[in-house]
């Protein structure tokens, strides 16, 4: 049994060692597992297939989902990806404006990925697997809580926990180093006009985006006496304000992810 991930694309694929087109299969060894890489129409979609045998196929898929989680995150043009099912078990589609370079895919470093960065790569591929700017508004900020993790003692035991006051500190230094004067302005004029306190963008972000998005649809009492918006995602303005934080976000969540990713 075979199972395949498609990638869509509209650009040549170029090795970085050799400067030239892949016509044919090509196989990536990717965390022990051989990942086929197929050109099925050329210059439009691409194959990725891994073999299936016995009782093994779970890891073998987690394997090729995190092979993809790469691709998404080392090829920005990459802009879309859903599910698909068909007789050929395909089980994905990316589409991407400008291809998908093999330069980009691999670093060698991979083997030496953290629990830490995976678990930050399958939130940016569900990022980028979304339409909804909704959802990839939550899955980026969740990158950057993980990212901001603490460790703790309970019950003699060490385990990790949201760090709410480092998650706000990060977003509101990351946010002022990529949006331009005028964003800014705009931005501060908005957190100090809304119900929250202390009025920090980091407190903005969580209370009046993420906040907003988990309890969207009823008032929670917390909101309620605090004054804190639940969104409605057919409105105009609530699906514009996304738009634009999923945005920076995007970049956030990657300057996040660059600083755990182990040099080569």
């Amino acid at each position: 049994m075979k199972l395949n991930y498609l990638f869509n694309t509209n650009a040549v694929l170029i090795n970085d060692e050799k400067p030239e087109e892949i016509f044919n299969s090509h196989i990536f060894r990717f965390l022990d597992e051989n990942i086929i890489w197929k050109i099925k129409n050329q210059g439009s979609d691409i194959v990725l297939e891994v073999v299936l045998r016995n009782l093994n196929y779970a890891k073998k898929i987690e394997k090729l989902l995190k092979f993809a989680s790469v691709v998404v995150y080392r090829n920005s043009h990459v802009n879309g990806f859903r599910y698909v099912t068909s007789s050929n078990a395909e089980i994905g589609q990316i589409k991407s404006e400008a291809g998908i370079e093999t330069r980009f895919l691999l670093s060698g470093n991979e083997d030496s990925f953290s629990p830490k960065m995976w678990s930050m790569l399958s939130f940016y591929l569900e990022a980028r697997n979304s339409t909804s700017n909704y959802y990839k508004f939550i899955c980026l900020y969740k990158i950057i809580e993980i990212q901001n993790l603490k460790s703790e003692n309970r019950n003699g035991k060490k385990i990790l926990v949201e760090n709410n006051t480092a998650t706000q500190s990060y977003i509101e230094t990351e946010i002022k180093k990529i949006i331009t004067r005028h964003e800014l302005n705009k931005l501060q004029s908005a957190v100090k006009t809304s119900s929250i306190k202390p009025k920090t963008i980091g407190k903005y972000f969580e209370h009046i985006f993420r906040d907003a998005f988990a309890h969207t649809g009823f008032l929670t009492k917390n909101n309620y006496i605090n004054g804190f918006p639940t969104l409605n995602p057919t409105n105009f303005n609530d699906a514009r304000r996304y738009q634009e934080a999923v945005v920076w976000f995007d970049q956030i969540a990657k300057t996040a992810l660059r600083a755990n990713e182990p040099s080569p």
